[in-house]
């Protein structure tokens, strides 16, 4: 199950990430710890930290680290004794280069005073997704753990996390030598690979599947080991699917194929050979797979540890904890964005997408509650409950007839110039102007573009034909088709997309 989280007060999209966990240690050896007003050492490989002054601290440093790819930083706490500052006991702080208090910009995390045990195993987490203005997460110089009163501490790990996709979901084909074929070859089992070898021009092992449906994959893959000779003019190997209409005597038989190149691979090394079972031609029934054929141009062997079909994990539910619009108790928004799955709305959400008029976002809502949102569309979500559960969905999807100036990532990017994304910090939610180093995925973003001054926020203006009362003051917005380019009519001017108005 995925996680998603929207902070309006700093305009930041924080994302929980979902699936399986990396992570790296960071050192505790103390001769790599400095600090102030306090003193640090190794006891059973652990860091304990004592601080003997107010606000003493001990420090290391990551040469400018980069840890834009990594969701959190967890300082591992087994024992407190003192340190009982009047709002925590420990803060860790990670700094940039040139850090100056109290004006440089720091990202932090704290083992508050209530409802934590000291002497319990407790966890100092700085959240690494959200990237305050003025922080560069990607030249990370130092992490700093500070108390501010007196007492010391015991730290019996430090390590970064960052989640990974879930894995793909594989089959494997059989590589039983009893069950494959061929013609101008002999094939065998050795140490449970199957190797070929092929004694003919254009000799092949093959094997059959018995008109399998192999429309749920997104690939099928054959590992090689290593190939002997096999040294064709375009290729080594070549992996062809059949369905159950080819005729090798009839030149129009459709198949599908994946190619082992002459050039840039070694064939004493581990080779992949992929056919790519998305990219269905014209005549090929990928409903009805008869046969996976291994062919050479020349004579030679080869060997295959692995054959597999391989697709994508399942989509999962997102939960979405919204922030509540500062001028409207009991109004919630959110983004969201994913180029592979539907999702379909719980109740009490509503799905926008938004057109920028000038500096203006005209949001039209493409969905309500029950109704599932498409794949690779960015839109703003509206509700009236929180937290939400977005469910994958096979139905049909409603339709975008708007402009969407919306955008989306699935994965980390830099932040691109003129990025704007959800916020509140003026009390009107809007998207504000974001200066982060990198925005996280499956959330929404603006470019603003165009010859005006970039404006510090974009309001909503909701668009009058959904029946919801305009948020953002008297403004009036008509939008139109006209001659296939979208026309906004505001206050009787007619402006394009791009805000430039229409003569």
């Amino acid at each position: 199950m995925r996680k998603f989280f929207t902070f309006f007060a700093a305009a930041l999209m924080s994302v929980g990430m979902f699936g399986a966990t990396v992570q790296e240690n960071k050192s505790l050896d103390a001769s790599e710890w400095w600090g102030w007003n306090s003193t640090q050492a190794n006891v059973e490989s652990k860091l304990e930290g004592t601080i003997t002054g107010a606000y003493g601290a001990i420090g290391t440093s990551f040469e400018n680290a980069n840890w834009s790819g990594w969701s959190k930083l967890v300082v591992v706490v087994d024992n407190i004794e003192g340190c009982v500052g009047e709002y925590w006991y420990l803060k860790a702080e990670i700094r940039n280069p040139g850090y100056e208090y109290p004006t440089s910009v720091t990202m932090s995390g704290e083992l508050g005073i209530e409802g934590h045990d000291p002497h319990e195993t407790n966890y100092v987490v700085i959240d690494l997704t959200a990237v305050p203005d003025g922080f560069n997460i990607t030249n990370v110089d130092a992490l700093v753990l500070q108390s501010a009163v007196t007492g010391s501490f015991t730290v019996s790990r430090i390590f970064l996390e960052k989640g990974t996709a879930q894995d793909p979901v594989t089959e494997d084909i059989t590589l039983d030598a009893s069950a494959w074929w061929g013609w101008d070859s002999s094939h065998k089992n050795v140490d449970g690979k199957l190797a070929g070898t092929i004694t003919d021009a254009y000799g092949a092992i093959a094997t059959s599947f018995g008109n399998a449906d192999w429309s749920e994959w997104s690939k099928l893959v054959v590992v090689v080991d290593n190939i002997e000779g096999c040294v064709g003019e375009y290729w080594y190997l070549k992996a062809e699917l059949r369905d159950n209409s080819f005729d090798p005597n009839a030149s129009e038989s459709v198949t599908m194929s994946g190619e082992l190149g002459i050039e840039g691979h070694d064939p004493h090394e581990t080779n992949y050979v992929v056919i790519d079972l998305t990219a269905v031609p014209d005549g090929f029934d990928i409903t009805n797979v008869d046969a996976l054929v291994l062919q050479s141009a020349v004579t030679g062997s080869f060997t295959v540890s692995r054959i597999f079909l391989e697709k994508p994990a399942p989509a999962e539910d997102v939960n979405i904890t919204p922030n509540v619009d500062p001028d409207h108790a009991g109004v919630y928004y959110s983004t969201f964005f994913d180029s592979a799955n539907k999702y379909a709305l719980p109740e009490g959400v509503e799905a926008y997408v938004a057109t920028r008029d000038g500096a203006n976002l005209l949001l039209s809502k493409i969905a309500d509650a029950g109704q599932t949102i498409p794949a690779d569309n960015a839109v703003i979500l509206k509700s009236s409950v929180t937290p939400f559960t977005l469910t994958p969905s096979d139905a049909e999807t409603v339709p975008v007839n708007a402009i969407n100036s919306l955008k989306g990532t699935d994965v980390a990017i830099a932040t691109p110039a003129n990025c704007y994304v959800l916020g509140g910090a003026d009390g009107v939610v809007g998207f504000y102007k974001y200066s982060g180093t990198n925005l996280n995925p499956h959330k929404a973003y603006v470019v603003f573009s165009g010859s005006n001054q970039a404006p510090r926020r974009m309001p909503f203006i909701f668009d009058a034909a959904t029946g919801v009362e305009n948020v953002q003051g008297n403004v009036q917005s008509t939008k139109v088709l006209r001659d296939g380019q979208l026309i906004i009519i505001r206050n009787g001017v007619e402006y394009n997309a791009n805000g430039m108005m229409v003569k």
